[in-house]
């Protein structure tokens, strides 16, 4: 979260609360948190598991577990709102909605 919350304050120069791997910004740097979070996930990600690394995946219609290569595609990041009304909500998934 360090490289978030340091994008933030030295590229963006935007107000940033960091909450343990969540983070409160206003609505018009939503996208720009989406973005940057799923970048340092990704980066995270690549520094834990080397490019060979293999990893065992359920395959549900055949029932059984297989090995697959190892890539980090980032999918692990999501936004959700708190509580705000839907013309907001629906506001925030129109700015997300190309990403």
């Amino acid at each position: 979260m360090f490289d978030v919350l340091e994008h933030f304050v030295t590229v963006e120069k935007q107000p940033i609360i960091p909450i343990h791997d969540s983070a409160i910004v206003r609505i018009e740097d939503v996208a720009t948190l989406f973005l940057v979070m799923r970048e340092s996930y990704c980066r995270q990600l690549q520094m834990r598991a080397s490019s060979a690394a293999a990893i065992e995946v359920f395959d549900v219609d055949e029932g059984k577990y297989e090995r697959e290569q190892f890539t980090a595609l980032g999918s692990g990041v999501g936004i959700e709102t708190s509580g705000f009304d839907r013309q907001l909500d629906a506001y925030i998934e129109d700015l997300l909605k190309d990403i």
